[in-house]
């Protein structure tokens, strides 16, 4: 089993491999199409990971080294509470004007383009209070969190934030990370039909409901391996806009108390450490790619054991 120091030094000999590589792979999924020769075969069980080392509090001691700067981001964002405030008010108001309208192409059209958008932002908004970033007190975070999940209807917000430190702290450990799919799932839906039925009714495997949404891609491109050795991977594009930068998945990851809205200064001041690292390009298409590509399926995530003590 591979200790912290050459768990340190390991990243490290990857970084600078990475720094030093002019063609780094930038995609949401291997560059290989249906058919071709080579494609991979299906996994029949999920990678595991023998160092039982949560990879990015050493990638975070790393970067701090360099530049500790980066903990001047640390802290809440005031701005947080504002978009919460517009997010549950909009769609109140929507729900209100299409209440007599169910039967009509209307409905359908405006609560998918929009409702669904706002309750995908909702989510992300919990995800952000969970963490305690929309305000210094953390009663007055878990309240918001409170008024936040009202148009949701499922009342997760309290267990969720248990649920979701143990995935930042022990990250792809067997049987404590609940982000994990179990085995059972990795045998159930392998087929595309399993994973389109996986897509739709994420609720029954996780605290969200994602369904076939274009911002419902984050769930499969937060953590599934679409390139070996990469078990988390961010996606910079316009969506982080409706998402509180949760895109910025490594940097998150690495940074758990800088708020969304300051993601983007961490690659800023530390460009070496995540512009070279597999990114996801679209969050519509990761889902596409996990239901078609037989290669992905549930297995694709990276599980490790628990330590001994």
């Amino acid at each position: 089993m591979l200790t912290s120091e050459n768990r340190e030094k390991e990243l490290l000999e990857q970084f600078e491999s990475l720094s030093t590589n002019n063609k780094p792979f930038s995609g949401s999924y291997p560059p290989l199409k249906k058919g071709d020769k080579g494609f991979p075969a299906p996994k029949q069980d999920f990678r595991w990971d023998e160092t039982s080392d949560e990879p990015h509090r050493t990638r975070r001691k790393i970067i701090l080294q360099k530049y500790p700067q980066i903990q001047e981001l640390y802290g809440h964002c005031p701005k947080t509470k504002y978009s919460v405030l517009f997010l549950v008010s909009a769609q109140f108001a929507l729900a209100y004007y299409l209440k007599d309208k169910m039967w009509t192409a209307q409905y359908w059209i405006l609560a998918y383009v929009f409702g669904a958008t706002i309750t995908h932002s909702l989510f992300l908004a919990i995800h952000e209070i969970s963490h305690f970033l929309a305000f210094k007190k953390p009663l007055h975070n878990r309240l918001l969190g409170f008024f936040a999940n009202l148009p949701i209807g499922i009342p997760y917000c309290t267990a969720f934030r248990g649920y979701h430190m143990e995935h930042h702290t022990l990250q792809g450990v067997d049987g404590v990370d609940t982000d994990l799919p179990t085995k059972i799932e990795g045998i159930l839906f392998q087929s595309t039909l399993g994973k389109l039925f996986f897509c739709i009714f994420q609720i029954l495997f996780y605290v969200l409901s994602g369904s076939l949404h274009p911002m419902a891609g984050h769930f499969i491109a937060e953590h599934y391996v679409f390139v070996e050795g990469y078990e988390t991977y961010s996606y910079y594009g316009p969506l982080n806009l409706l998402a509180y930068n949760v895109g910025y998945h490594n940097e998150h990851h690495d940074f758990p108390r800088i708020p969304g809205s300051r993601l983007p200064l961490v690659r800023k001041i530390a460009p070496e450490f995540y512009n070279d690292l597999p990114q996801v390009k679209s969050w519509p298409m990761t889902i596409v790619n996990f239901i078609l590509f037989p290669h992905i399926s549930p297995y694709s995530r990276v599980k490790r054991h628990a330590k001994s003590n």
